[in-house]
């Protein structure tokens, strides 16, 4: 059995040439720009949170639902909902 493996360079390898030449551009300036900790990262999704939370906290601070009313028990899932 004789394998004989052909290669030139044709439109898909210089595709892949440049695709990579790409991704080096990219890492470069990836590896130039101040890194970041995860720390950061974590508290930076808390900020982006942080008015919708505090929207919610002002909404339903000190409610308290009559649960033994249907219309009550209904407003409470409702805002277990929301939260």
């Amino acid at each position: 059995m004789n394998l004989q493996l052909t290669h030139s360079l044709d439109q898909p390898q210089e595709d892949h040439i440049n695709a990579v030449l790409d991704f080096l551009k990219i890492t470069e300036v990836a590896a130039q720009a101040e890194p970041v900790s995860i720390r950061a990262t974590v508290l930076a999704q808390f900020h982006a949170a942080e008015p919708d939370l505090k929207a919610l906290a002002a909404r339903y601070d000190k409610v308290a639902f009559d649960t033994s009313t249907t219309k009550g028990m209904d407003a409470a899932k409702a805002a277990r909902l929301d939260l």
